[in-house]
């Protein structure tokens, strides 16, 4: 009887290994961009990455194993590998250290100072060495929901409420994230096909107002800031001469993004709500207005989103959420971010939590200010520089405003 079970079985493994072998070779032949990115061992050596790094640039890769968290760093001149400890419930020391990091409440507040050092020195058992000015984080797993800007570089002694003088990490480098070498070496070379945009800008606001809009039967609530966030933005633009498009209200509709040439655009902004799906990856969504047509229902689903083809330098989802997705191993932030990866995008500015519009549109305005105007369109300063400002005048300060927004990309 045994045996006849065995055998039973393992003619059912045998069919659904064969059908999977199946499904990936047709991904393979009908689908090769996605194949590439999710199935393909590509040779990327230590070197080869170096050798794509500039002096000032170091490429750093997290992997959490049972027991250990390895740690490498790339340099032009040198390949580090550090190994830690990690405690057991390590998973929910960073759900804690996260929810400290946007809470309000004083406790909390005193807490996070302290945890913000004590998790630095996890993360980064010896300093980073200060010829480094740029740091490309590979994060893994649970670390994909934390922005490790916010993070301290030294313990904290003075007034916890004075925000702006907390020994940010973000005060010594910029820092940007990516998904795995293998992506960021050939994001590299791909950076040479700069895109020959025939719009400038086109930005994308549903605004929800009346909040009569819902979503999975809860309504959504208004985002009234982002009228003045794509209003203001347009203005940076034109002021310079530069082609806009600016979609709000029932104009920001789905089938507005999903019939216009986005190939034929350089940045694109969408100011609306994320939601994010941790359990069904594939379920998460950006919310667009309320113009329903037969075919589009005014929700854009991460599998949509596979569909699009950009060719965009940037997209910024000035949304809520938009950064998290499914926390698996080895598969680090799922979600909306990939799909953007997969369309066409170089780089993607998402957020890791909610956050109010009003400070959102004034990071969103001064990046673009700066990126535009002074910094030659350098993403990576530009968000650097923004979050520095929010932190100087001192608003804003707290990192729940300004930490959430990561730049995935080069």
């Amino acid at each position: 009887d045994n045996n006849k079970e065995e055998l039973f079985y393992r003619s059912k493994l045998f069919a659904i290994k064969d059908a999977h072998r199946k499904i990936i070779a047709k991904f393979e032949t009908d689908y090769p961009k996605y194949f590439e990115m999710k199935y393909k061992e590509n040779k990327i050596t230590a070197n080869l990455i170096r050798s794509q790094i500039d002096k000032k640039n170091a490429l750093r890769s997290y992997y959490l194993g049972d027991t250990l968290l390895t740690i490498f760093t790339l340099t032009k001149d040198s390949t580090v590998v550090e190994e830690v400890k990690t405690p057991l419930n390590f998973n929910k020391e960073i759900e804690n250290y996260r929810k400290l990091l946007t809470s309000g409440y004083k406790s909390d507040i005193s807490k996070y100072t302290k945890e913000a050092f004590r998790m630095y020195r996890f993360l980064f058992p010896e300093d980073i060495s200060s010829e480094i000015e740029n740091l490309i984080i590979i994060p893994d797993g649970i670390l994909g929901i934390i922005p490790f800007e916010a993070l301290f570089t030294e313990e904290y002694t003075g007034n916890i409420e004075t925000f702006k003088e907390y020994p940010y990490l973000i005060k010594k480098l910029k820092i940007d994230y990516f998904y795995s070498a293998g992506l960021y070496s050939r994001a590299i070379l791909s950076e040479k096909e700069k895109s020959d945009a025939q719009t400038d800008w086109i930005g994308i606001a549903p605004v929800f107002e009346g909040g009569n809009v819902s979503y999975n039967g809860k309504t959504v609530s208004e985002l009234p800031g982002t009228v003045d966030e794509i209003n203001e933005i347009s203005k940076l633009f034109t002021d310079k001469s530069l082609t806009v498009e600016a979609k709000m209200r029932n104009k920001a509709s789905e089938e507005f993004i999903k019939s216009y040439d986005l190939q034929d655009c350089k940045y694109l902004h969408i100011a609306t709500h994320g939601i994010v799906n941790s359990e069904t990856p594939e379920l998460s969504c950006i919310l667009l207005s309320e113009s329903k047509t037969a075919k589009n229902d005014g929700v854009l689903y991460s599998g949509e989103i596979y569909n699009l083809k950009l060719n965009a330098d940037l997209v910024v989802l000035s949304a809520c959420e938009t950064g998290l997705g499914k926390i698996s191993k080895g598969e680090g932030i799922i979600g909306l971010s990939r799909a953007l990866l997969y369309a066409g995008t170089k780089n993607i500015i998402v957020s890791l939590w909610k956050v109010s519009d009003e400070s959102t549109s004034k990071l969103m305005i001064d990046f673009y200010d700066k990126l535009l105007n002074k910094n030659k369109e350098d993403i990576t300063l530009s968000l650097h520089q923004a979050k520095l400002d929010l932190i100087k005048e001192g608003k804003y300060a707290h990192p729940y405003f300004w930490s959430p927004f990561i730049l995935i990309g080069k």
